[in-house]
């Protein structure tokens, strides 16, 4: 009779960890990416080593801070137009919110150049677009 007892608990255990596992947000989860382009209007050229980083938010709440989905961050090795590709769990995306892109770009010393002041829908009711173009505004004091 124990051993029919502890032989039903390690199945049991087993199965729970299994069931466990399975709804880990880490496990299973498949990573998904959006890519586009950055550009800015002004006819002037970025700095050598400029940083451009470009995040995937959650911006569904109102009044309260995005939620960081994806973020990519790289060196420019050439003028804009500047191709990014940005991934994300895509698990963890709801079809109730929305989700935008926002960039901006930094000089070697990581002072703010140019950052995006209008909103760039990514994926909304679930729909990923298929390609983002974004323009870059330069911050004043350039």
């Amino acid at each position: 009779m124990r051993l029919i007892s502890l032989l039903t608990f390690s199945v049991l255990l087993t199965a729970l960890s299994g069931c466990a596992a399975g709804s880990s947000p880490a496990s299973g989860s498949a990573m998904a990416s959006i890519s586009g382009t950055l550009t800015y209007r002004q006819r002037i050229a970025l700095p050598a080593d400029a940083q451009v980083i470009v995040r995937l938010a959650d911006v569904s709440r109102a009044d309260a801070p995005a939620i960081l989905m994806g973020e990519h961050s790289f060196v420019a090795q050439h003028q804009v137009p500047l191709p990014f590709t940005v991934e994300y769990d895509a698990g963890a995306i709801l079809d109730t919110h929305i989700y935008a892109l926002q960039a901006e770009i930094r000089d070697a010393q990581g002072e703010l150049l140019f950052r995006n002041t209008t909103i760039y829908p990514a994926i909304i009711g679930g729909q990923v677009a298929e390609s983002v173009e974004i323009i870059l505004d330069m911050v004043s004091g350039q």
